[in-house]
């Protein structure tokens, strides 16, 4: 794996790259000036080496495929196709045995930050499928790609490139070695830089904390962000609702909760169980098989979730895939219990 083996830092000094300083001077003036102004203001800011950042940036490269993934997200599949991703028996069985597996970090998330043991199994097997798959992208490619050639989010992508470089700074590691995916998301949970440097946490080791192939850091550091985020202890994330037809207007394509449940029991919809009267939540329509309708009911830890990727299919996926999680991972204990005593019974 990647942490712990990395024995070569960029940020070592002029004889470990053995470039002198005149051959810095010529390789910044061999960047485009985008580049060139960005690693001046890394100077300022953050005493970052000018010649060092040159070098750094003269052996990235414009990767396409970065492109095209950002600018067709999977997310935005009809929902009926997307969820086919996620829901299925391999997803769920994997999810039950990493539960199994880690069952001590994640009692210690969920006791410290209130957020459930399936939720964050789900995020983890939606991000990289239980730390499977993390990405192959270079990460330094990914981040200077998207930073200075794709200018829809070319704010938000050259901040987290200041801060992918100020994390790899922290951690002696050379950006050029970091892979993920094409965002520049790291690791098992996918956390942007920016995300790494705030809400990492480390569960028991005494390294700093590792979410490149340390599960039990991941398990936490998602139950740190998520309660960041507004997770509320012990609140509903989401219900199915069984109406055929919900006025437009009161279908939220944000799922930011903005009706109490009295004001829209008052609007004529049916809803199901006894919420509180108070409590605020969104309708949201997914995109069902071809002529259907399928409507829920999203709360306020519907939109935490989505905080950790803005889009509805995404925290959908997420939700459902830890309520199957969750039913498997009960119903295995059930049967545990059922035969050992079971087992007691039988007479000899």
């Amino acid at each position: 794996m990647i942490a712990g083996k990395i024995k070569k830092f960029l940020f070592s000094g002029l004889i470990a790259l053995g470039l002198s300083s005149s051959a810095y001077a010529h390789n910044i003036h061999n960047l485009p000036p985008s580049i060139r102004e960005y690693i001046k203001n890394l100077s300022v800011h953050y005493h970052f080496n000018e010649g060092e950042l040159a070098t750094l940036f003269l052996q990235s490269h414009f990767n396409l495929d970065v492109v095209r993934h950002i600018s067709h997200p999977s997310e935005k599949k009809p929902w009926f196709k997307y969820r086919s991703i996620f829901l299925n028996p391999q997803r769920v069985a994997e999810g039950v045995a990493f539960w199994k597996q880690h069952q001590r970090e994640l009692q210690i998330a969920e006791h410290r930050y209130g957020v459930p043991a399936q939720i964050i199994i789900a995020i983890i097997g939606v991000e990289t499928q239980y730390g499977k798959i993390t990405g192959n992208f270079s990460t330094m490619d990914a981040l200077t790609t998207l930073s200075f050639y794709y200018p829809a989010r070319a704010q938000f992508f050259r901040q987290e490139l200041t801060e992918f470089l100020l994390l790899t700074r922290e951690r002696k590691i050379s950006p050029l070695s970091m892979r993920g995916s094409y965002a520049g998301a790291l690791g098992i949970p996918q956390f942007m830089p920016s995300s790494y440097r705030k809400y990492a946490v480390v569960n028991s080791h005494e390294a700093g904390s590792n979410l490149l192939n340390h599960p039990g850091d991941a398990i936490l550091s998602i139950a740190n962000y998520l309660n960041h985020m507004g997770w509320q202890a012990g609140k509903p994330v989401a219900e199915t609702l069984t109406a055929r037809k919900v006025p437009a207007y009161l279908v939220s394509t944000s799922a930011q909760p903005q009706y109490s449940i009295k004001k829209l029991r008052a609007l004529g919809i049916s809803l199901p169980g006894s919420k509180e009267s108070r409590e605020k939540a969104a309708i949201i329509q997914l995109a069902g098989n071809p002529g259907s309708a399928n409507y829920w009911l999203t709360f306020a830890n519907f939109h935490s979730i989505m905080r950790y990727n803005p889009r509805i299919n995404y925290a959908m996926a997420v939700y459902q895939l830890s309520e199957a999680i969750k039913n498997g991972y009960e119903s295995r204990r059930t049967n545990r219990t059922s035969i050992h005593f079971a087992s007691r019974g039988k007479t000899r």
